[in-house]
């Protein structure tokens, strides 16, 4: 059976797992996490209530706090996730407007082999966390297959269906 176009593999695995896999796979890190911030722009207000159709930064931070989960003893906020895409989006930098304004601490990121998904030390660097990267994809594919659960359980089918039909779809050409 092929699944291709079926909206939930069409752009969700195949549309922004894929490619995040495809540039850890080949050292493209930055990337892989431009694609993951990106993402959770699509994915929160994908996952609105029926009667709203735009998203804002709460929505996104929303998001964040219900799906993309830890286990550290070190919580990373809804709001310190979108100032970090902010900063990596819109500077290629760890800052933010959030973050130079002392709202929420700068992430950064780290790929050795620590065992620490996230190392915050606030007596050296109160205003930075680091957060190792494959543990953020990790923890970001994981929160994918919760959300589209939730997703169907939440919001309205046909609501489901109309903003999936606005999403960009790749198919061929036939």
């Amino acid at each position: 059976m092929d699944m291709s176009r079926d909206p939930v593999v069409n752009v969700i695995y195949q549309g922004i797992k894929e490619p995040i896999v495809l540039c850890m796979q080949n050292n493209a890190e930055r990337a892989a996490l431009i694609l993951l911030y990106a993402s959770i722009d699509s994915l929160a207000k994908l996952g609105l209530p029926s009667d709203r159709e735009s998203s804002t930064r709460n929505d996104y931070a929303a998001w964040c706090d219900k799906y993309l989960v830890f286990k550290s003893n070190c919580k990373v906020s809804g709001l310190e996730w979108y100032a970090a895409r902010c900063g990596l989006l819109h500077n290629y930098t760890a800052e933010s407007d959030l973050s130079n304004n002392g709202k929420v601490r700068m992430l950064s990121y780290y790929g050795d082999d620590n065992g620490s998904d996230i190392i915050y030390q606030p007596t050296e660097s109160p205003d930075l966390v680091l957060v190792k990267t494959e543990k953020l994809i990790e923890a970001f594919y994981q929160a994918l297959d919760s959300f589209v659960v939730d997703l169907y359980k939440n919001v309205d089918h046909s609501v489901i269906e109309k903003r999936f039909n606005k999403m960009f779809h790749l198919f061929t050409y036939e």
